[in-house]
This record gives structure tokens, C-alpha cells and sequence, in this order.
């Protein structure tokens, strides 16, 4: 399971590890992955903050800008209030990686 420097692990890679380690097809673990990825994406666009014990927090932020302006017509919008999400690590985690 050990990827290469610069490549990303994928949901398929994290699902033949979870059926080696737990000894259940690969159909099966990839349904829990996509049960796992759908309950998350369903919380987080529902407004509530997703905490993963060891990894870290995924929460949707108000956020304002202050002067917005249509670039096609040149009008002022005025305020507009955007959603994003943000990531904050764990403490654990972030200790581990400074150790490397």
C-alpha cells in the first residue's frame, strides 16, 4: 500500500488495504468507502462539522466579503457571504508529522 512520494491515495487504494486487513471482498470494502464518503459529504453540506478522531475537524465557515462587484456589468453588489470549508488538524497528528 505504500505509494510513491507526490501520488495521492485514492479511495480504491484505501479499500484493497481495508479487504486485505480485514479479510472482506474488495466490493465490500469499496461500499464502505462510498458509505463513508456519502454520510460525510451529507453532514458537512447539512452544516455540521465532521470530527475524525486522530486526523482532525471538517467545518463549514461564513465567511463575508465586504465589496463584491459584477466584473461583466461593473455594478456593486455590496456584501456577499460565502460558505467554505476548512480542515484543522489534529494535535496528535500535527506532533507526528513535526517529528519527521
Amino acid at each position: 500500500m505504500d505509494k510513491e512520494e507526490g501520488e495521492d491515495l485514492r479511495e480504491y487504494d484505501f479499500a484493497l488495504a481495508l479487504s486485505e486487513e480485514r479479510r472482506i471482498s474488495v466490493q465490500e470494502a469499496l461500499y464502505s468507502c462510498q458509505y463513508l464518503r456519502d454520510f460525510f459529504r451529507e453532514k458537512i453540506l447539512e452544516g455540521k462539522s465532521v470530527y475524525i478522531h486522530g486526523i482532525g475537524r471538517f467545518q463549514v465557515k461564513k465567511r463575508k466579503f465586504r465589496h463584491c462587484r459584477d466584473f461583466q456589468s461593473g455594478q456593486d453588489i455590496g456584501e456577499k457571504e460565502v460558505l467554505t470549508l476548512q480542515f484543522t488538524s489534529a494535535h496528535s497528528l500535527r506532533t507526528q508529522l513535526r517529528k519527521k
